[in-house]
């Protein structure tokens, strides 16, 4: 039994050292590569990577010293043979995230846009897979298991489900994005539950719904626009409270990262079957952002700068980018927030609809 301890323990302390001395015999093979590149030519180089990969247990393949060697290669302006570099180390590393960004770096070099492009956009999966894998490893007891249960937490994240429910009127001032003087730009009346009216200040007309029907408002009068799109404007509450009245449903397609943030992707299915895909943080439980078509294209709007107003959080902050022409991005900044103060709008062609 103490013979055996004994070589228990002499393993223990002698095979690590005995597993690097193997190592330090071997050949690095980024070296090799390096040299064979430097005399032979690059066609030369990728035939000794195919000799380095049937034998591997002759040579020490080192993904950092792979990418030094890239990277070294680029800075010297040696391009070409930087990319054959990097396309040997992603052939043995898949799942290199910074060989995918230095081969994107290299890329650029040459003017090539689109294989950068595809180049970045694979580091940047395998980094979300990686942050994805590890958010469900520590929270899988905490994760959502349907649409239900991602709208209640972003409804308690805001203020709560019956805090909101309070809110009868809101006043919303927005400015343009890059607006100096922060002159108004929009001005959004809501009433509850789905009376909506938004004014563009410098054009003077407005878009008005009751819930079912939109109009036009102009110094002409009021023009009726069945097809607008603004019949999709959201309630109150953001169609996220008694959405089932309107005909709307939402679905858990699932949880995903994206730009490095967890987030869960919702389905939004309107009652005439028109679609939008949500996303929510899994982190602050906050929406986060929208892919919809909204008559000029799909576009993304996106979400930032959450503040209590009133004991409920509210965006100030709204991004749209779309990928028209040359591809475009507009928004808007919050100026101020009114809740429940008596409002002379009208939301509908009938006079006796107006709200005081």
């Amino acid at each position: 039994m103490k013979k055996a301890i004994i070589k228990l323990i002499v393993c223990a302390l002698f095979l690590p050292m005995l597993v690097s001395a193997q190592e330090a015999d071997k050949i690095s093979a980024a070296s090799l590569i390096e040299t064979t590149l430097n005399k032979l030519g690059i066609e030369a180089a990728r035939t000794k990577f195919r000799e380095i990969c049937a034998e591997k247990e002759k040579y020490s393949v080192s993904q950092s010293d792979f990418l030094i060697l890239g990277s070294n290669l680029r800075r010297e302006g040696k391009i070409k043979k930087a990319i054959a570099v990097l396309n040997m180390t992603i052939e043995y590393f898949p799942n290199s995230e910074h060989a995918y960004l230095e081969l994107g770096r290299s890329y650029r070099s040459l003017g090539l846009d689109e294989k950068d492009l595809a180049s970045t956009n694979r580091a940047f999966e395998i980094r979300n897979a990686k942050i994805l894998k590890d958010f469900i490893s520590k929270n899988k007891n905490f994760i959502a298991k349907n649409a239900k249960e991602v709208i209640d937490n972003y409804l308690e994240a805001i203020g709560g489900k019956e805090n909101l429910l309070k809110i009868k009127t809101i006043k919303w001032t927005l400015t343009d994005l890059n607006s100096v003087n922060q002159e108004a730009a929009f001005l959004r009346y809501y009433k509850y539950p789905y009376c909506y009216r938004q004014t563009i200040v410098k054009r003077g007309h407005s878009n008005v719904t009751d819930g079912n029907n939109v109009w036009r408002v102009t110094s002409e009068g009021w023009k009726e626009t069945p097809q607008s799109h603004f019949k999709y404007a959201p309630d109150i509450y953001g169609d996220f409270i008694e959405y089932e009245k309107k005909g709307i449903s939402y679905h858990l397609l699932g949880i995903e990262a994206v730009d490095s943030q967890i987030m869960y992707r919702l389905l939004k299915t309107y009652e005439d079957g028109h679609t939008r895909e949500y996303y929510f943080s899994a982190e602050s439980c906050l929406f986060v952002m929208e892919r919809r078509d909204y008559g000029i294209g799909k576009d993304m709007k996106q979400y930032f700068d959450w503040r209590e107003v009133n004991g409920i959080l509210f965006p100030h902050l709204f991004v749209i980018t779309n990928k028209v022409g040359l591809g475009q991005t507009h928004g808007a900044i919050t100026k101020e927030i009114i809740i429940n103060k008596p409002l002379m709008i009208l939301y509908s062609k009938n006079k006796q609809d107006l709200i005081r």
